[in-house]
């Protein structure tokens, strides 16, 4: 406990010293501290254009990092350390490991590593130098703004600085404090502390006022008026050097996927007017013709389209052996090298080619094919090679060969796992033995076998367990209270399995990359509340639309489960204490038939790029059941529903839609918003949502401020003293995330959570808990907090800590934390104490 409390007082100081030292204490007479860049514009011309976060990018001297944007936390760690004393306990540090090595070499022993002091590693390592402010740079950043809004089509800009002080009263000016720096700076002598202020004027902006083409080669000229038309120059938008260099690349991409193997973006320049007078430019985008290989030889040639004469591919490929055997397999108009060794159905292969003999050369093909090899993770390289067959052809047509070489990965494997687990807010470990055939029948499809187990620590009732309850023995016995086992087969196949005649109404093209699930799996947890098995199997068609962003869709027509829930004693006297008919059959056995629909769309190309993804799930469940029940005159069960196999079938309808949007405000700083809504329909057979496909409020990945499922409904209260998963027919949820990097490894967050569940229908058991319009807005839960990301690379841990901003469970009017808590107190017979809860996670929250 004293070394606890020790280590606990020491971090105090530390934080403290960190918090206490003045940036600038280290700076010699002279320097000065740059605390921020400002970009402040002097006129009121159009700049729509123009991005102030790359107009910062190119200003040289960047002030020190802040955490949250308020603390400079690196420079203070930087600071806090002196060199001196520094220098002085590595010595010692150095003389004592060197001390212990002699009498370490005269024993035999091996030496020891000398490592240096840890505070070397906070000044150097966590810390920043302090960024002194630099005129040279200035200048230069100057200049190099006035460039990048030249090339933005403000031709006639200019660009000066001057430099504020700040002072602890505010900003003022006093341009000649000091006489080492120029007039246009202003420093405070007592904090050092300057701020550059970067004065732009921009004047007016050039607009394209025409736009045209020359070719020297005629024989192009269908192909490039055609790939004109989505030309990104257009009549009346500024003039842009970034759009006319992606103009260049899209038009070369286009004239490769026309057949021009050859035709490189060096055969395309652009010429630009701009003495119109008018504040317009005219832009000639010129196209020339390849020289001829002879140097001496100055006559253009033509640029030549490129047909497919044949496709060799080797699927046995060694790149340590140049060996190709002489058996070949001419098929499917392509020739199959080392047949013998081949493992793989040639339709397969075929089907995933879509470089074809006897058409042009198309570049999207190329790439294509790539991806599609590479989906079917069946080969440890793939090298796709052409070459010019010379003497065939004549001057504007000429004919290329494919080799594509694929060196398979090991078919078979048996592998160990072990993972840290967050499923629906329980965390846990786990491990898995899993066997896996990647070629089982000839065609890539993937067999696994997969054998589980694991332990999860889950929210239990406050109840107590009986001693001879089996389920005591696993919270008393392990630390984590559940425990978890299963197997799982599945068999993924790279094609739409349908009915023959089906599948050829609806055949997908194969670059949509369809693709088959067949699984069944089978589960059983102990927990100290009930013992669950589920039994479930479903078959999955999964694809993809080619457009600018992703479109992934995934069918599921049949997924059955069978869920058998054995309720402990304890747990079931608190079911018929609460004598809550609804809650009760939340936990009965269930028997799902749904039929599941999902649409994943995200317009992300880039890992660190601003992006928004929506996910939004259809699943319909015992529709079909209860239609043919009803047509047949089947008995219903005590004339209340209808049963299969002597269970009653779950019958409902479920959407959620999930939002993600993602903003990048630095390199390495970001915003991430989510919003989530959804909707589970109880109808027909059934009088409320199976367990497994409720909502449920709280947790470590939704509103952190509170554990999972002790939210809601509504404004009942948490439901910690219940004993009882709260759960819920409808869940409405909004996050906000700033996550920020602090050292390494190391990643802050600041986060906002908001929402809550409902029921559709009223409980008199749960007052308050029905959704109405009038005042769902009022039970908003509100939490936020604070947390560290520690990245791994192979795992990333996460703890999150959150206050209770709004608590809907308390009345109205003593909801919010600050407000005063009378009643509470009344009721409670204690003072009111805001909840803090800790969470810990593996991986981000969203």
């Amino acid at each position: 406990m004293v070394k606890q409390l020790t280590y606990f007082f020491s971090l105090l100081m530390l934080v403290g010293t960190l918090f206490s030292c003045s940036p600038t204490r280290n700076l010699s007479k002279g320097e000065n501290l740059l605390v921020a860049n400002k970009i402040v514009f002097k006129d009121k011309h159009e700049r729509k254009h123009l991005s102030e976060d790359d107009m910062s990018g190119v200003i040289r001297q960047k002030p020190n990092r802040k955490i949250l944007g308020l603390y400079r936390f690196h420079l203070q760690a930087y600071n806090v350390v002196s060199p001196q004393k520094l220098e002085e306990k590595n010595q010692k540090k150095k003389a004592r490991i060197d001390k212990r090595n002699t009498r370490r070499i005269a024993k035999g022993k091996d030496t020891l590593e000398y490592k240096p002091h840890w505070l070397d590693w906070l000044r150097n390592t966590v810390g920043e130098p302090p960024v002194i402010l630099d005129t040279v740079s200035t200048q230069k950043s100057t200049d190099q703004l006035e460039k990048y809004l030249f090339n933005k089509g403000f031709f006639l800009n200019e660009v000066d600085y001057d430099v504020q002080y700040r002072h602890k009263f505010g900003y003022i000016f006093k341009k000649l404090f000091h006489d080492s720096l120029p007039d246009s700076v202003e420093v405070n002598a007592r904090t050092q502390k300057v701020v550059i202020h970067y004065n732009i004027r921009t004047r007016s902006l050039y607009t394209i006022n025409k736009f045209q083409f020359t070719i020297d080669d005629l024989l192009l000229l269908d192909d490039v008026k055609k790939s004109v038309k989505s030309s990104l120059i257009i009549k009346g938008a500024p003039y842009d050097v970034d759009k006319i260099e992606a103009e260049r690349d899209r038009l070369t991409s286009s004239m490769r996927n026309k057949g021009y193997y050859q035709f490189q973006k060096q055969f395309i320049y652009f010429e630009v007017d701009s003495s119109l007078n008018k504040h317009a430019v005219n832009i000639k985008e010129i196209i020339t013709n390849p020289a001829s290989e002879n140097e001496a030889d100055s006559v253009k040639i033509h640029h030549k389209k490129f047909r497919i004469r044949n496709v060799y591919v080797n699927t046995s490929y060694d790149p340590k052996s140049s060996f190709v055997g002489a058996d070949t397999l001419y098929a499917l108009d392509m020739y199959f090298l080392n047949f013998e060794l081949l493992r793989y159905r040639p339709e397969l292969i075929a089907d995933n080619v879509f470089i074809k003999a006897g058409r042009y050369y198309n570049e999207q093909a190329e790439n294509y094919t790539y991806t599609r090899l590479a989906g079917l993770k069946n080969f440890k390289f793939i090298n796709i090679d052409f070459e010019v067959i010379q003497g065939a052809g004549n001057d504007t047509l000429g004919y290329l060969d494919c080799t594509i070489r694929l060196t398979p990965s090991d078919r078979q494997s048996l592998a160990f796992e072990t993972e840290g687990t967050n499923r629906s807010s329980n965390l846990g470990i786990s491990g898995n033995v899993a066997y896996k055939n990647k070629n089982i029948f000839r065609g890539a499809e993937r067999f696994e076998v997969r054998l589980r187990g694991g332990l999860e620590a889950q929210q239990t009732s406050n109840v107590s367990v009986s001693s001879d309850d089996a389920n005591q023995t696993v919270s008393e016995a392990l630390p984590f209270n559940t425990l978890e086992y299963g197997g799982e087969l599945s068999l993924y196949i790279p094609e739409l399995v349908f009915p023959k005649k089906v599948y050829n109404s609806f055949r997908l093209p194969r670059y949509n990359e369809p693709r088959t699930n067949l699984n069944f799996n089978y589960s059983f947890q102990q927990r100290p509340d009930y013992t669950r098995t589920i039994s479930n199997t479903y078959i999955s068609y999964l694809f993809s639309l080619t457009t600018k962003n992703r479109n992934n869709f995934i069918f599921n027509p049949f997924d059955i489960s069978f869920i058998r829930i054995d309720k402990s004693t304890a747990f079931q006297e608190r079911l018929d204490e609460i004598n809550n008919s609804f809650l009760s059959a939340s936990y009965n056995d269930q028997l799902i038939t749904a039929t599941k629909f999902s649409h994943i769309w995200s317009n992300e190309r880039q890992l660190r790029s601003n992006s928004t993804s929506i996910m939004t799930n259809l699943e319909l469940s015992g529709n079909i059941l209860s239609t043919i029940y009803d047509v047949t005159n089947q008995p219903k069960t005590n004339g209340e529903y209808y049963e299969l196999m002597g269970n009653r079938f779950s019958q409902y309808t479920r959407i959620d839609s999930d939002i993600r949007i993602k903003k990048f405000l630095t390199k390495k700083t970001r915003v991430i918003y989510r919003f989530f809504g959804g909707i589970g329909i109880p109808y027909g057979n059934s009088e409320v949502l199976p367990f497994v496909k409720s909502y449920f409020g709280g947790g470590s990945n939704d509103i952190r401020a509170w554990q999972a499922r002790t939210l809601g409904p509504g404004s009942v209260p948490d439901s910690l003293d219940q004993g009882i998963d709260q759960i819920g027919d409808i869940l409405i949820e909004a996050n906000v995330e700033y996550r920020f990097p602090i050292v390494d490894f190391v990643e802050g967050a600041a986060f906002v959570d908001g929402g809550n569940i409902w029921l559709l229908n009223e409980d008199e058991q749960r007052p308050g808990g029905k959704f109405e319009f009038d005042r769902f807005y009022k039970e908003i839960a509100l939490g936020a907090g604070v947390g560290l990301r520690f990245d791994f690379s192979f795992l990333l841990i996460r703890i999150d800590g959150a206050f209770q901003i709004h608590d809907p469970g308390l009345i109205e009017g003593e909801r919010w934390i600050f407000e005063p808590k009378d009643i509470y107190y009344q009721t409670h017979g204690r003072a009111y104490r805001p909840t803090f809860n800790l969470n810990l996670g593996i991986n981000y929250p969203f």
